[in-house]
Formats: structure tokens, C-alpha cells, sequence
């Protein structure tokens, strides 16, 4: 018999990770084994309209992207909770605030995961080059094992 491994699952509400979790669910659970699905909520971007009084957001603009972000991660959360529930799958749900990266590594050494199983966007090499990516970041800053689960159809020139 296994021990029962600690798995992190880094979801955003985009299919990439919903097929990695699905993929982890199919293909490698193990009963006794825990998942941690982390939902990293990413502070909203200012626009950059100048208003004639000076500054670049309004207040009100403003607390409105953050309760419209705040709003998608709870919704996010909540899926994933359901999903776990239907598939059997033993979880503990998080939300973090910042770098994806730097928080889902964080997680994983906190509470001493196995293992890190996530979806990857498939983004050329260009853009990735020019954005960083949050995979590429997890594979070489994680202590642990990192499964990148790619896009079924990716084209690598974008």
C-alpha cells in the first residue's frame, strides 16, 4: 500500500487547469491522498486613462475591480469545491494574494507537499520570454516534483 501523498493544484478558473486537475483525478489519485487547491488572486491592473484632477483610477473604479475580482475568485473556489466532491478527491481549498509563482511554491513547502501537478497555457516561446510563466517558474523554484499538464493543441510561434 502508498502512503498518501500531499498534492498542490494551482487552478485560475481558465480549462488549463481545470484539465490538470481532471488529469491528476484520472490518472494518478490515490484515495488516501490529500489535494491542496490554491486559487492565487491577483490584485486588478489601473488603467492607465489619465482623469483632468490628476491620477489614473478612480476610487470608485477601483473598488469595484477589486470586488469583481474578489467575487471570481470565490467562484472559482466554490468549483473547485463542488469538483472535489464529485470526484472523491480529498481537499483543502486556499486563496493567496500575489505572484502565483512565489504562492503556490510558498504553499507547497508549507505544508510539505509531494508534489505539484499544474496546467500550462502554452505559450510560445517569445511571450513567455517577455511575461515569465508561472509553470516555468513552479519547475525550477519548487523543491518538489512539478507535473506540467500542456494544452492538447499549442502553437509555439505565438
Amino acid at each position: 500500500m502508498s502512503t498518501p501523498k500531499r498534492i498542490v493544484i494551482p487552478v485560475d478558473g481558465s480549462s488549463h487547469s481545470e484539465k490538470a486537475f481532471e488529469w491528476y483525478a484520472n490518472n494518478i489519485h490515490d484515495k488516501g491522498s490529500e489535494v491542496l487547491v490554491l486559487h492565487v488572486q491577483e490584485p486588478p491592473i489601473a488603467t492607465s486613462t489619465p482623469y483632468p484632477y490628476g491620477g489614473t483610477v478612480l476610487p470608485s473604479e477601483w473598488n469595484a475591480a477589486v470586488d469583481k475580482s474578489i467575487a471570481e475568485s470565490a467562484k472559482i473556489i466554490d468549483f473547485y469545491n463542488k469538483k472535489c466532491h464529485q470526484m472523491g478527491v480529498k481537499c483543502r481549498l486556499y486563496k493567496g494574494n500575489g505572484k502565483p509563482g512565489e504562492s503556490i511554491c510558498q504553499l507547497a513547502t508549507d505544508y510539505d507537499a509531494d508534489q505539484i501537478v499544474m496546467g500550462s497555457r502554452g505559450c510560445g516561446t517569445v511571450r513567455r520570454t517577455l511575461l515569465g510563466s508561472v509553470s516555468d517558474y513552479c519547475v525550477h523554484h519548487s523543491g518538489i516534483p512539478v507535473t506540467v499538464i500542456p494544452p492538447e493543441h499549442s502553437n509555439v510561434n505565438q
